[in-house]
This record gives C-alpha cells, sequence and structure tokens, in this order.
C-alpha cells in the first residue's frame, strides 16, 4: 500500500499546475562555488536551474580556508575565480532576472586549509581541542571571539548584498567527539557551569566516555589490557615475535582517556618506537569508505600521541622501514597481502596500531585472525562506556586502584558539558539572527541541519530550539536516503516539531538517486521523493547538489516534477 500511494504522489507531483497564479513552493538547490568561478561556469548553473524550475541557490560563498565567493575587506576571493568576476554579485544579478532567489551559504565549523593559509593559521587558538590536547581543525564555536569572527563576516555580506538569507552549515561539532577543552572553554565551562573538564581528561582509569566502534571479540592470542563495564576487551595487545599489534576496540579520535594515550605510548616505546619517532598512518584503497578521512583520523590520533607522522600507502606496506609503528583506523575489509605484509613487518620488530579493527577481515580470512590475534567481530556500539584495567594491564594502564567512579556525578557532568556546547553553538545562531534585520531590513536566517534528533543531539546541534527562539525562519534537514520509504520515515518527528512543516524545508540527497541513470528515468526516481514531501505537506524541498544533477535530468525535471514556474516560499511572520 505505501509503494501504491508514493506512486499515486508521483503522478501528482509530475501533474501540471492549475491555471492562475503559479503555486507557491521553494524549490531550491545547494551549489558550490567551484562550479561558479568564471562567467561562463556562472551561466551553465544557472541555465540549469532555469531549466528545472527551481527558485533558489544556496551558493556556498565562505568554507575553502577562509576564502569567499564574493566581494569584501574580511577575507580573500576564493582562488582561481577570474578576475574582475563576483560570482555572489552575478548569481544574484542573473538570477533576480531568471526568477531565482540566491541564499549565502556559509560553512561554519570546519576549519581547514588547503595551502596552510587561513583564520586557523592565523589565530590558531581559535582551533578546537579535545580531551587530549589535540587540535581539531574545527572552529571552536564556544569561544566568544570566534562566534564574533563568523557573526561579523555573516553581517557584513548581508549589509553588501541582497541575498535571500543567511544559510548556516556545519553548525555544529564533529560527530562525537569531545570538544573543545582549549583553555578558554575549560576556564569558561567552569565560571558557568561548575564542570571541571580537567576531571574528564582522565589520567587514570577507570573511566567514562562517549564513544561508539565495531569491536572485535574473543581473544585467542590477544591479551585485554582494558576491558569495558561489560568485559568486553577494549585496549588488546598481540605480540608475534619481536614485534606487537595493538588493538583500540573503538574510535579513540573521538574520544580517549589521557590514561589509554599513556598506555599506548608506554607499548610502542618497549618495542622501540619512542615520542618524537617516526610512525605511518596507512591511506588504502580497501579504506573505500571515507577512505581519506580514515587517514586523516589515524594520522591526526598518531600526531597527538607526539609521534612525526608520515603517510603511507598499500604499495608501501611490502617495504615498511623496520621497527617502525604503522597505524590504521577503520580498515575494515584488510586484504590478505596487507595482513601478510604487517605480519612480516610485527613479525621483524615493527608495531601496527589497530584503531575500530579489521572486523570484516577478521570474520572472513585467517590472515587477519593470525594478526590481531582475535576470532570474530563482535556488535557494533555507541553511548557511554566504562574502562577498567585488568590484571594483565596493570603494570602498563594507569589506574587508581580501588577507585570507583560515581556514575551519576561524571554523567552528570557530561550532560551539563553536552549542554554547556549546544548553547555556545545556539549562541551563535542567536546573534546572527539579531544582527539580520539592522544589516537588511526583511532578511531571513536559515540552516542546514541534522535529520534526527539523535544525529543532531550527537554534535550539539539544537536545531528545534532555534526553530522555537524563532532565530531560523526556516530549516533543512539533510534527509539524504536512497528511498523514498526512506525519507517517509523521517517526517514524523519533523511534524511533532511543526506540524504545518511551516519552518522545515526537507531536503532531497539527488546525487545520491539513481546515479546510474539520467533523463526523465531519473528524473523519476528524485521525483518520488519530492511527491513523499508534497504528501506531507512540505513547502518545497531542497536538492543536493545542483552539480550533481546532468542536463538531461535537469531538463526532464522540469517538465515532470518541477513543472512551469513558481513562486518561492517564505514562511509566515511570527
Amino acid at each position: 500500500m505505501r509503494r501504491l500511494a508514493i506512486a499515486v504522489a508521483v503522478l501528482c507531483a509530475c501533474a501540471a499546475a492549475p491555471a492562475g497564479e503559479p503555486p507557491v513552493e521553494l524549490r531550491g538547490a545547494w551549489t558550490h562555488p567551484t562550479s561558479w568561478k568564471t562567467r561562463a561556469d556562472a551561466d551553465r548553473m544557472l541555465d540549469r536551474a532555469d531549466a528545472m524550475h527551481l527558485n533558489a541557490l544556496f551558493m556556498l560563498v565562505y568554507y575553502y580556508g577562509g576564502q569567499v565567493a564574493y566581494r569584501t575587506d574580511l577575507a580573500p576571493m576564493l582562488e582561481g575565480v577570474a578576475d574582475g568576476f563576483d560570482p555572489l554579485g552575478y548569481a544574484l544579478e542573473t538570477g533576480r532576472k531568471r526568477g531565482i532567489e540566491v541564499h549565502a551559504w556559509f560553512v561554519n565549523g570546519p576549519g581547514r586549509t588547503r595551502k596552510g593559509q587561513g583564520p586557523l593559521e592565523q589565530h590558531p587558538e581559535w582551533a578546537a581541542l579535545d580531551l587530549m590536547g589535540r587540535r581539531i581543525d574545527w572552529f571552536d564555536l564556544c569561544q566568544p571571539e570566534v562566534r564574533a569572527y563568523q557573526r561579523r563576516l555573516m553581517l557584513d555580506c548581508l549589509k553588501r548584498y541582497p541575498v535571500a538569507s543567511l544559510h548556516f552549515d556545519y553548525i555544529r561539532f564533529p560527530g562525537r567527539q569531545a570538544i573543545c577543552a582549549c583553555p578558554v572553554c575549560r576556564r569558561r565551562c567552569r565560571e558557568e557551569t561548575g564542570v571541571d573538564l580537567d576531571a574528564l581528561r582522565f589520567t587514570a582509569l577507570p573511566a567514562i566516555g562517549e564513544v561508539d566502534g565495531n569491536p572485535l571479540a574473543e581473544p585467542t592470542t590477544a591479551r585485554t589490557l582494558v576491558r569495558f563495564e561489560n568485559d568486553e576487551p577494549a585496549l588488546a595487545v598481540n605480540d608475534l615475535l619481536k614485534g606487537r599489534v595493538v588493538l583500540l576496540n573503538w574510535k579513540p579520535h573521538r574520544w580517549c582517556p589521557v590514561a589509554i594515550a599513556t598506555a599506548v605510548r608506554r607499548l610502542l616505546a618497549e618495542r622501540g618506537v619512542k615520542e618524537g619517532n617516526r610512525v605511518f598512518a596507512l591511506d588504502h584503497p580497501a579504506n573505500e569508505d571515507r577512505r581519506w578521512q580514515r587517514y586523516q583520523e589515524a594520522q591526526g590520533w598518531a600526531a597527538a600521541l607526539g609521534y612525526t607522522v608520515k603517510r603511507a600507502t598499500d604499495e608501501h606496506l611490502a617495504a615498511l622501514p623496520a621497527g617502525v609503528a604503522v597505524f590504521m583506523e577503520g580498515f575494515y575489509d584488510m586484504p590478505d597481502d596487507a595482513a601478510d605484509h604487517l605480519a612480516r613487518h610485527v613479525e621483524a620488530g615493527g608495531v601496527a596500531v589497530f584503531m575500530d579493527g579489521p572486523v570484516f577481515a577478521v570474520n572472513r580470512r585467517d590472515s587477519a585472525r593470525r594478526l590481531l590475534g582475535f576470532r570474530r567481530s563482535g556488535k557494533y556500539f555507541k553511548g557511554r562506556k566504562e574502562l577498567h584495567v585488568t590484571e594483565a594491564g596493570a603494570d602498563l594502564v594507569p589506574a587508581e586502584a580501588g577507585r570507583t567512579l560515581d556514575l551519576e556525578a561524571v554523567r552528570a557532568d557530561w550532560t551539563q558539558w553536552t549542554r554547556w556546547r549546544k548553547d555556545q553553538i545556539s549562541d551563535l545562531v542567536r546573534r546572527v539572527a539579531e544582527g539580520a534585520p539592522g544589516a537588511r531590513p526583511g532578511a531571513r536566517v536559515t540552516a542546514a541541519v541534522f535529520r534526527t534528533q539523535e544525529a543532531a543531539d550527537s554534535v550539539h546541534q539544537d536545531w528545534p530550539r532555534w526553530l522555537r527562539e524563532g532565530w531560523c525562519d526556516y530549516v533543512i534537514p539533510m534527509s539524504y536516503v536512497e528511498t523514498p520509504e526512506e525519507l517517509d520515515a523521517h517526517f514524523a518527528w519533523w511534524k511533532q516539531l511543526d506540524p504545518s512543516l511551516a519552518r522545515i524545508i526537507p531536503a532531497v540527497g539527488a546525487f545520491k538517486i539513481a546515479k546510474d541513470l539520467e533523463g526523465e528515468a531519473r528524473a523519476a526516481e528524485i521525483g518520488k521523493q519530492v511527491a513523499v514531501c508534497r504528501r506531507h505537506g512540505a513547502h518545497g524541498v531542497c536538492l543536493f547538489v545542483l552539480k550533481a544533477i546532468d542536463d538531461a535530468t535537469a531538463e526532464a525535471l522540469g517538465r515532470t516534477v518541477f513543472r512551469g514556474k513558481a513562486t518561492p516560499y517564505r514562511p509566515p511572520a511570527e
């Protein structure tokens, strides 16, 4: 019945609009400035949007290394933009003639730069730090100076350009990471909440924190040095001849007590790898899922331990220098040849450090089981977990003998810190919303947000509050799914927050849908998700991303799903 309802809704979605006034519906798409570096590039994107009968473009104007896609004294123009060309200015001028409103899309969180130049290089104190003291290439949105900088940048854009809205994105912290614990945040959090973040660093076990991971289970030759509260291995070692394999049975880049970092340094030092020594982080093609991200996570975590980190690829595994350590995160489907190369390296005196280990390989391959010393994978977990030292780890892992955790007190501190971080991020949204009318009367504020409550909470993004307080005119949950059924399931929570969907505009992840099709066939698949949104009474959709929609599909969407022009939806004034 659900499939039949969706099919009927698609027919309705593709029907012509009634005679008279055009329908009121936001038909938006996000678009990256790399597609707007010249007038010719811009015209191609505008032609594509026009062919689809879109009436709103969310144009990324601030991200790449602190560069912007408009003219301002506060930041440099995006590298590669043609001399004299103003991408945002041209989009506004030309879009207006085509009935397309343009929104200024800002990426607020990530601060990574491509050539070592940008705000976080000019102000390294603005970068977030985790509880280990590891720098994260992310703006510390808990710092008033950082929020003031971003507010100034956004309102300056609004003063200079008649954009339809200031559009927040990545207005959050990275997923489930214990940040920020810089000196400013430690002081302010202690003063404003009474929580001592130093106590949450856990220089000795036991410890408790927010973790997730894909664990290995049933050790054979591996020794468990640290266990979770359910006695499953957390930190384990498997010694092979002269060398050692170390397993952290979760994703330590998201949370890692100082005591664990100390234990890992000691484990490596016993095999001759000292702080400051060169180690390698593996970038392997088997890590097809977020390959670059996993390499960066391994690289960053090894650097936080005090090592000098170099990149290694699969070609390097057969000839790793003797006695060095190689770090790997999320190497889930480690092939036999990689396991064999690593085994020979370890047996000759090297070290292999696995984080969130090779769960698929251990289930499938003897080579992985021998290397790690585990029989099989365990069950994925996510949430608060306790870490306790075992008898085997007593001499290596810092611990306070006989100390028991006051779990309720620690949980209360984590909850307070989480609430405080949410409030700091929300403060930037509030301050921009309060300043927008003064910069340009009638200006709107919008945001791209996580689509579920669990996901939003995990990154400290309290967007339901932004709607309640009236700080956002509307939000766009990033519902990037492959099927109409998956999209349909998200509306229940959205309608709890906003029964009429007056201030929630769903996203449709066009880049994920029917990528092997084009033209009318692909347009029909995208149209199924648009139909779900219309059936629920949504006042529009926003597609991600314009560049991912080929011209043939764009023209087909304009003939069917988005037939005829529409007036951009604007939420009613409160």
